[in-house]
């Protein structure tokens, strides 16, 4: 994925939680914290998103679209917040209308967007005219599959350009979030996945970052800061968007898992003053006529309460500081490290452990699942590791020739295969998924 160009420099990193047309607010408290962080007279400084964050990491919707625009066609803020009214005032979350008719109404708003950007309509991914070295991660997963997410991302050069993936259709395929979207088909080179949200897993997709970082760049790796946009459930954005009741629901329902899990990361991590979460409150409201979402932006991040938070989170920004290593932040985030395995096969488990155990940067070349595995047997100072073997569905792969035969370290094995379940009934946790929490 090549998340960073130059080797040396700590990332600035981006998560933009889910909510739907809360993204507005989401805009419109960075387009008032970059108009601070230029406010100092550094015109050299970058006025684009893609310019100062190195990785833009999002879930939702409206959260995916807006690191997709940002990373590949280098949107300003503006331009971000008016592409998205326009999307949201089009009814495109009125599930009283098709799925299908709400995509094309995205989709020649996005091919207009192009167009005026002097861009083709099937460009793809990899894009050297706009993009300025941001990568963007978005969590998806085949439709009907329990198996790893498909992390969809743009790639570095033309040579692994996902198969040929439009700009266009990435987009789309963001919008699968059921039950108020069907499945998107993904078409990649001479493969058609059916594609939906992985939101549910991801629902704070800043695990999504750590999970990549320390896989690609090694656990050494320094960050400079990490900014994170909060939903904020129950704003009314415009009279002019209406959502229906299921939308309403679904919406409260992801803004409040989010919620609970950015306060979850600021209170392991938040020692460190790296980590930064700006979400307008529930029920907040600017102490004026004026409810636009500008004036209630304004009034949240003029808050007494925030400004020590908020000049750090730009300083940092700026200078990229007073950084801290993914180890670091991954120890206080509850384990060393985490592997998360495809459990599809002997083949995939055997290769996730050995490529995960080379990705920590500690001198370590395991060829074979029994080096992988005597290594994940050895405890190394006071570290806790965490196995996550995931889709372990093939009733005939004998699960016991993974696990490490140690007392040290946790290994959480998802499985549709019920019978699993019967082998292991003291470890066994059977949870019953329906639709709606696919």
């Amino acid at each position: 994925m090549n998340i960073k160009s130059e080797k040396s420099r700590p990332l600035n990193v981006l998560v933009v939680d889910a909510g739907g047309p809360s993204a507005v607010f989401q805009m419109e408290m960075l387009d008032l914290m970059l108009s601070k962080y230029h406010n100092d007279g550094l015109d050299n400084l970058p006025n684009r998103p893609s310019g100062i964050f190195d990785v833009i990491s999002a879930s939702g919707i409206a959260g995916k679209l807006v690191a997709i625009l940002f990373a590949v066609l280098d949107f300003t803020v503006s331009e971000m917040r008016d592409l998205l009214v326009k999307v949201f005032e089009s009814g495109f979350y009125d599930t009283e209308v098709s799925s299908e008719e709400r995509l094309q109404s995205l989709r020649l708003i996005l091919e207009e967007a192009l167009t005026s950007f002097g861009m083709s309509t099937t460009s793809r991914l990899y894009n050297d005219g706009r993009s300025k070295g941001c990568k963007f991660l978005v969590p998806l997963l085949r439709s009907g599959d329990s198996g790893p997410s498909i992390i969809l991302h743009n790639p570095s050069s033309p040579a692994n350009d996902l198969g040929g993936v439009t700009i266009i259709d990435a987009a789309l395929s963001t919008c699968s979030s059921l039950p108020l979207f069907l499945p998107y088909i993904l078409k990649q080179a001479n493969t058609v996945t059916p594609i939906i949200s992985a939101d549910r897993r991801y629902s704070n997709p800043f695990r999504l970052f750590m999970e990549q970082a320390i896989e690609e760049l090694g656990r050494e790796q320094l960050i400079g800061c990490i900014l994170n946009l909060g939903t904020n459930e129950g704003v009314a954005i415009s009279p002019t968007i209406q959502l229906t009741e299921q939308a309403t629901e679904f919406f409260n329902q992801l803004c409040t898992g989010e919620d609970k899990k950015g306060r979850d990361i600021l209170e392991q991590i938040g020692n460190f003053k790296i980590y930064h979460r700006f979400s307008v409150p529930r029920g907040f409201t600017a102490k004026s006529e004026d409810s636009s979402p500008t004036a209630i932006v304004k009034a949240y991040m003029e808050e007494n309460s925030l400004q020590e938070n908020l000049h750090r989170c730009l300083r940092r920004l700026r200078t990229r500081r007073d950084t801290v290593s993914l180890y670091k932040l991954g120890r206080h985030l509850g384990f060393s490290s985490v592997f998360f395995i495809d459990g599809a096969s002997e083949e995939t488990i055997c290769d996730g452990l050995t490529t995960g155990i080379r990705s920590l940067g500690i001198n370590e070349n395991p060829k074979s699942l029994e080096e992988a595995l005597q290594f994940l047997t050895q405890r190394r100072n006071d570290e806790t590791r965490l196995v996550i073997l995931d889709g372990v569905d093939d009733p005939k792969l004998d699960l016991k020739k993974f696990i490490p035969s140690c007392d040290h370290g946790f290994i959480l094995v998802t499985s549709c295969n019920h019978s699993l379940g019967t082998m292991y009934p003291d470890t066994h946790n059977p949870i019953l998924i329906s639709l709606w929490a696919q």
